[in-house]
């Protein structure tokens, strides 16, 4: 969809991984994987699946909105804070929230506010130890 059209401001800051197997689209993601997720031994699957596309209208087309982590009956969002108000998020957030209101669960949108951020020193380790690799 981005074809032919200038990036948007933030586009290339993100950085991608594998972390013992598992591909991130950010270090935000990973950080809450880190140390919410493995620190608590939680139960997860990814929302990242088909299974669990919610569906969205923005700009006048349809699209597929997936989330980032299904724990228990929660669907979490992990989106840095600045971009919680933009409009494509609102559109997906508004279906996400009704897309878990008919299947029984609840949607969560967690910042880096919530959360302890990764530090570099992990990501260091996390290389060393060969469990990290940033793309």
């Amino acid at each position: 969809p981005q074809f032919g059209k200038p990036a948007h401001r933030k586009s290339g800051s993100g950085v991608k991984c594998i972390y013992k197997g598992v591909f991130f689209r950010s270090l935000l993601e990973l950080s809450y994987f880190v140390n919410v997720i493995e620190k608590n031994s939680l139960e997860w699957e990814s929302a990242e699946s088909m299974a669990y596309a919610i569906p969205y209208e923005f700009d006048n087309r349809r699209r597929n909105y997936f989330a980032d982590y299904v724990i228990g009956n929660v669907i979490y969002e992990i989106k840095p804070k600045a971009l919680l108000k933009t409009k494509q998020n609102k559109a997906k957030f508004k279906a996400a929230r009704i897309y878990c209101e008919s299947r029984g669960f609840e949607f969560q949108v967690v910042t880096e506010k919530d959360f302890e951020k990764i530090s570099q020193e992990q990501i260091d380790k996390f290389q060393d130890d060969g469990k990290l690799l940033l793309i």
